[in-house]
């Protein structure tokens, strides 16, 4: 089994078509549209952020320390297009330090849906954690959510 590495997961990580970028701050901006779609919210077990600030502050300070599970470590990445650009969506990870991620999460603006993009981006993410020691990965699924389980299949 391969050591974690907390310092190399949150890289930048590329696929074919997109490039899942360590989110900041700074990534507010251009991901603050996405989440004013309320389709999203069918889905994920999160409020829709009060405003760019908000968002930005709540960013600011990955990977953090969770605030669960000791030795645990939030990440997350902005997933970008690379053909044109277009920010897809958001993923993130809470990664423990026995090399569990407990959590693997992610999620795409609607525009985006059944376009391989969740797929390929969670492979690409999945990779991404494997090469840097995490041995074990968890999602869950909200009931209903067909497309998410075939995501993860």
């Amino acid at each position: 089994m391969q050591q974690l590495d907390i310092s190399a997961i949150g890289t930048a990580v590329l696929s074919e078509r997109l490039c899942l970028e360590p989110l900041q701050a700074e990534h507010a901006t251009a991901l603050f549209p996405l989440f004013q779609h309320p389709r999203i919210y069918d889905w994920i077990s999160m409020r829709r952020p009060a405003s760019i600030e908000a968002l930005a502050k709540a960013w600011r300070d990955l990977p953090f320390k969770a605030a669960g599970e000791p030795d645990e470590y939030g990440f997350g990445w902005a997933v970008r297009r690379l053909e044109d650009g277009a920010w897809l969506g958001k993923m993130d990870a809470d990664v423990r330090a026995d090399g569990i991620a407990s959590n693997v999460g992610y999620w795409f603006a609607p525009d985006y849906w059944g376009q391989g993009h969740a797929s390929e981006a969670v492979s690409a993410l999945a990779h991404h954690l494997v090469l840097h020691g995490v041995y074990e990965q968890r999602a869950t699924v909200t009931v209903g959510n067909e497309a998410s389980i075939r995501v993860l299949e």
